[in-house]
């Protein structure tokens, strides 16, 4: 066998390259391990941000997301409109006859999109996990088997000493609470958290705040050491601390932290409420991410209702876990404190539209594909169908 070419340590990748398809053959390069020793980061090892600029390319990947010196990429140059669902068929195939490499698997070229740029991003598995537990099996009883996780997660490209390293740390936090039942691992949302997970719910998926408040409460605690508990229920009730203030807009307050507190207050006209409210909140910056959101996840909206069960579903973890990352930061303040094009209205029609067009084959894959230690996972309960209920009809 002749040596290898330049640039290539593949004697496989040598071994097949003549069955390969030409423009795939003469593309595909190698990239180094990604490790906490060495190597590429992940952004340097995928390269540019895939569908925005030429070239683009399409990262294909191991059973180990992140995981040290065994993570390896092969990227292929994809020329022309650079659409995955373009190439799905020769690509797959070629990457098939690399033996030991595991295929990319089959999916809409949107979710792959979704995907590749989830592997530009530093890991967040267990973010992911707890976006699963909140959205899809909160209605669901809270309890799932680790397979049906380690499956799902498969297909994002992330292994399973990840999730399962990622998991452990969620359980010795108390976000989740770990059983057996033979060989079998099974996890569910722990009980002393199971009220984060449903206030959290109701600031995703919920009706924002009226639009009548046209006034300011003005807020300082009492020096003392009640002060710092005091701040901290102020801040948990979306206040914001500027120029040494705690700002919300007008609204009942609990008597004990009135009590502890010199509260005033102030009323002004439409624009200068919408000046404060942009330098206490940093809505720019807020407004800057909603825009990032629409911008990704706008494209779906055609195919989104076609998608299979399993790519409905990992559409939907995608949309959610970046949508709640942007939400749960939103003070959702009352129009009379926003600007008058706020985008964060647009990305909540926008999710809420995807929402729906996904939700029914997603929750036939959790339905098919889902287990408990019980069996199979129960039918979800009435709180699904009521998320965002507020915009059905109008999106």
């Amino acid at each position: 066998m002749s040596a290898p070419c330049k640039g290539f340590r593949s004697h496989r990748y040598q071994r097949h390259r003549m069955a390969l398809p030409r423009c795939l053959a003469t593309r595909l390069q190698y990239r180094r391990p990604y490790s906490k020793l060495g190597g590429k980061a992940p952004a340097e090892i995928i390269g540019q941000r895939i569908w925005m600029h030429a070239p683009r390319r399409v990262a294909f990947t191991s059973n180990n997301h992140h995981e040290g010196t065994r993570l390896y990429l092969w990227s292929a140059t994809i020329g022309g409109a650079g659409r995955l669902g373009h190439c799905h068929g020769s690509v797959n195939a070629a990457l098939a006859k690399l033996g030991g490499l595991r295929s990319y698997p089959t999916m809409n070229h949107h979710v792959a999109a979704l995907v590749a740029r989830l592997h530009e991003q530093p890991s967040h598995t267990g973010s992911l996990i707890v976006t699963l537990f909140g959205d899809a099996l909160l209605p669901r009883g809270s309890a799932i088997a680790l397979a049906t996780i380690l499956d799902l997660f498969e297909s994002l490209g992330i292994g399973p000493g990840v999730i399962r390293t990622a998991i452990s740390r969620l359980a010795a936090d108390g976000w989740l609470v770990a059983s057996r039942r033979g060989r079998s691992s099974y996890y569910r949302i722990g009980p002393s958290r199971r009220g984060e997970f449903i206030r959290a719910a109701r600031h995703i998926y919920g009706r924002p705040r009226g639009t009548a408040a046209r006034s300011l409460i003005i807020a300082l605690p009492e020096p003392g050491p009640g002060r710092e508990p005091a701040r901290e229920r102020f801040n948990r009730l979306g206040f914001a601390s500027w120029q040494g203030i705690l700002l919300a807009p007008d609204r009942p307050l609990p008597r004990s932290l009135e009590a502890g507190s010199i509260v005033l207050r102030a009323t002004g006209g439409p624009e200068s409420l919408r000046r404060l409210a942009a330098r206490a909140w940093r809505l720019d910056a807020l407004c800057d991410h909603y825009k990032g959101f629409l911008a990704i996840f706008g494209g779906l909206t055609a195919d989104a209702p076609a998608f299979d069960p399993r790519d409905a579903l990992l559409a939907r973890l995608l949309l959610i876990h970046d949508y709640r990352r942007i939400v749960l930061r939103d003070p959702r303040l009352p129009a009379t404190f926003l600007p008058e094009e706020w985008a964060g209205d647009g990305a909540r029609r926008l999710c809420a539209q995807l929402y729906e067009a996904l939700l029914d084959a997603s929750e036939l894959w959790l339905s098919h594909n889902g287990a408990t230690e019980t069996g199979a996972l129960p039918t979800a309960d009435s709180t699904l169908r009521h998320r965002f209920a507020d915009l059905r009809g109008h999106v």
